[in-house]
């Protein structure tokens, strides 16, 4: 049977020519810009997500020639921004602000078909597009701007342009200028500068009025002005002068400064050789820091607008570090004084985070603080800051119970010097001869957090020996059962008058230290060292009785205390001894001339003992 082959494919064509129509029919509106919504002027309700791949939404809108106005909204927490294209998908113009409504003017726009695309850069929800006819103001546009002259210029928030600002533009010859804007009590107003090429040169933004601004070494020719309503409205102010850069010489003539440093040179143009300067500053915690050369002391002063003093920074030591908590906004006043010495400074203003870093550390003095780990530095730490004159220190940690808290000591320039690593409390620290100046100090919590208390004291030991042991040169034994301050040893030496050492050495994970006293039991000397042995050297002691005091300032175990005859070798010496040889490499000069015979005999001796067990060998 012939079958005829049209009659089946005439259906099947038809089946897919359904199809690809119900898929046609099924795409969603916006979901592209060839399947764009054509909408009309006025206001456009939409949501986001949109259909697109991307999120998005688009529209499509005919237009005669003419101005328009394009502007969105969203719910508050949302960020949606969008963008104008051509007929032929070129980009125009788009809309990005943080706040609503995002908005733009589009000036002499050709009449034709125009695309809108809508998409989110935060958040969710329904939104408005408002497009309408836009009738040109004066401001209203950087190519619409106002002209205006050097001098005042008063004008109104909210201004005629999309986001409420206006526009103005000036024409100045080459020099120097200072733009000055000041708006009504709980308004933010802010200004911006653009030279002929549309290049934004500077910004007044400040947090208090006025909003300052000083252009230096402009070119002549036209410069355009924006002025932003950030918050609130009403009317301002714009001064436009010449400016002539103030000395330092008054308050009256004080250097504006930002947050930062700023370098300078005592003398000063001051009558007391000072130098002004002025800082707008926001409500919070502020740190002045100034060093200066060494030899030199050079202090600061800090004032309020109105000249009213409100704390100085007078050490005698470098840097003066001077801070400012609970600080309202306003404009500070700031004063360099040379005390004595010239030479060049560095004044630093930072926002203080205290204890965050040995920059914001913690000035702190002699006696007891409190504090809590985990602090605000980067891991965990809190920082401190103090002076010290020279002299013996006592520094100690105590924490809670189960919590292993550390210190570390710094010098001025935060260089290591030492720390307290013990696994019992309280961690300390007795060092000696500690040279004047400033320290920071860091404590860490290695585990656990809490509550600690650090103290810091002048080391003056009163030692209370109510029993000592009687040792003699050599070695002696000793055991700890208990740390300090229970946890001390009193032993008494009569010494003749010479040099002498005296080494300690403890069990591991111990931290015992050795006190030398007099016979009045006035202290001598210490040794306060965290790895041992820790040793003493004792140079031209007189014929006497001494104390030994041993300490244990971490754990409990045993020790040797050793205690002989120092014989200081300003040439190498070297003493080499084995089972048939007794070979001796010496430069006599390089030993005091009372101390050789005791070495040569000993020699011998260690040579006739070798001799006699050889000779009783040979017997055998």
């Amino acid at each position: 049977m012939r079958v005829n082959v049209k009659i089946f494919i005439f259906p099947i064509l038809l089946i897919f020519f359904f199809s690809f129509q119900y898929t046609l029919i099924q795409a969603d509106p916006g979901d592209s810009i060839q399947n764009a919504i054509s909408i009309t002027t006025g206001n456009t309700d939409g949501t986001l997500p949109g259909p697109a791949s991307d999120n998005s939404v688009w529209y499509k809108i005919s237009l005669s020639s003419g101005n328009y106005i394009w502007s969105l909204t969203g719910p508050v927490g949302t960020d949606f921004d969008l963008d104008l294209f051509d007929s032929n998908s070129v980009y125009l113009e788009g809309a990005y602000h943080d706040t609503y409504p995002d908005s733009f003017l589009t000036i002499d726009l050709g009449s034709g078909s125009y695309y809108i695309n809508v998409y989110t850069s935060s958040g969710t929800g329904t939104f408005t597009l408002s497009i309408s006819a836009y009738t040109r103001v004066p401001g209203d546009y950087y190519d619409n701007p106002i002209r205006i002259n050097i001098g005042n210029t008063t004008g109104t928030m909210l201004g005629p342009g999309t986001s409420g600002e206006i526009y103005y533009v000036i024409t100045l010859s080459n020099g120097n200028y200072k733009f000055s804007l000041q708006g009504p009590g709980g308004t933010d107003f802010d200004l911006f500068l653009f030279n002929s090429d549309g290049e934004n040169i500077g910004t007044g933004d400040g947090d208090i009025y006025p909003d300052i601004l000083i252009a230096m070494d402009l070119a002549a020719g036209n410069y355009l002005i924006a002025i932003f309503p950030i918050v609130g409205s009403g009317t301002f102010m714009l001064n436009i002068n010449t400016y002539i850069p103030p000395t330092g010489d008054s308050p009256a003539n004080a250097i504006p400064i930002t947050l930062g440093e700023t370098v300078g040179e005592l003398p000063g143009p001051g009558i007391a050789e000072e130098t002004w300067y002025i800082i707008s500053l926001s409500t919070g915690d502020v740190k002045l820091s100034l060093t200066g050369p060494a030899g030199t002391d050079f202090n600061l002063e800090l004032f309020d607008n109105e000249l009213n003093f409100i704390d100085a920074a007078e050490n005698t030591s470098y840097p003066d570090i001077l801070i400012v908590t609970d600080i309202e906004v306003a404009n500070y006043l700031i004063a360099i004084h040379p005390i004595s010495g010239s030479g060049v400074y560095s004044l630093t203003i930072t926002l203080y985070e205290p204890g965050k870093s040995s920059s914001d550390a913690i000035v702190i003095s002699l006696g007891d603080i409190g504090g809590n780990l985990p602090g605000p530095g980067l891991i965990g730490e809190i920082w401190y800051f103090i002076s010290l004159n020279a002299g013996d220190y006592q520094f100690s940690l105590i924490g809670p119970g189960g919590t292993d808290f550390n210190f570390y000591l710094y010098d001025n320039f935060t260089n290591p010097i030492i720390g307290a690593y013990g696994n019992e409390y309280p961690e300390s620290l007795i060092i000696s001869f500690l040279e004047s100046g400033s320290y920071y100090i860091s404590i860490l919590a290695i585990n656990g957090t809490g509550d600690f208390t650090f103290s810091i004291s002048i080391y003056e030991p009163e030692p209370e020996p109510t029993q000592t042991m009687r040792i003699e040169l050599g070695e002696t034994f000793g055991n700890f059962t208990n740390p300090a301050p229970d946890g001390e040893i009193w032993y008494n030496i009569s010494l003749l008058a010479g040099d002498y050492q005296c080494s300690l050495i403890g069990s591991e994970g111990t931290n015992f230290d050795l006190e030398l006293y007099d016979s009045t039991l006035t202290y001598v000397s210490g040794i306060y060292g965290y790895t041992y042995p820790d040793i003493l050297t004792m140079l031209d002691l007189e014929t006497s009785i001494y104390y030994i005091n041993i300490q244990s300032n971490g754990g409990v175990g045993n020790f040797t205390l050793t205690i002989s005859e120092y014989f200081p070798l300003t040439n190498t010496t070297s003493i080499i001894i084995s089972s048939t040889t007794a070979t001796e490499i010496i430069s006599t000069d390089s030993i005091k001339s009372t101390s050789s015979t005791p070495i040569f005999f000993n020699i011998a001796l260690f040579a006739l003992i070798l001799n006699s067990l050889f000779f009783l060998r040979k017997k055998r």
